[in-house]
């Protein structure tokens, strides 16, 4: 016997019902929605009761500044994001919601770096560095790029 307080080991089945939550194809979800306060978090709250952990959520206005446009990336099975999409018709402030095809979409992934540099020979190598992985300066300071 164990600990007490510390858990079993999994079984087999345990194991592979675990596995079967996660089927390795993400679904992006695209909502437009009112913009008015509260609605991410419902929206947010709707995922966290179904078990479901965000992946990624970006939010930003459209052309009508009435509307917003909320990605969600998720990882789940079909029938299950079935229901959550029907879930989230159900909520007051959402108006269209597309789960869109992974041949549809295109992922992009975005970091911002400040860096302190010394003397020249710094701000070179920074920028050398910058350039080897298509980055780009969008700051320049005497102390920093």
């Amino acid at each position: 016997m164990g600990d007490p307080g510390t858990k079993a080991p999994l079984s087999l089945e345990e194991l592979q019902a675990a596995a079967n939550l996660r089927t390795g194809r993400k679904h992006v979800l695209s909502l437009v929605v009112q913009n008015r306060p509260g609605v991410l978090v419902r929206i947010a709250g709707l995922f966290a009761r179904r078990g479901y952990n965000i992946e990624t959520l970006a939010v930003g206005p459209t052309d009508n500044h009435e509307r917003s446009r909320v990605t969600i990336t998720i990882d789940g099975a079909n029938h299950s994001i079935d229901q959550v999409t029907k879930q989230l018709h159900k909520l007051v402030n959402v108006i269209k919601i597309r789960d869109l095809e992974p041949t549809e979409t295109v992922a992009r992934e975005l970091a911002l770096f400040k860096v302190g540099v010394e003397n020249g020979s710094g701000r070179a190598e920074v920028l050398q560095i910058c350039n080897i992985f298509r980055g780009k300066v969008v700051d320049v300071t005497k102390r920093s790029l």
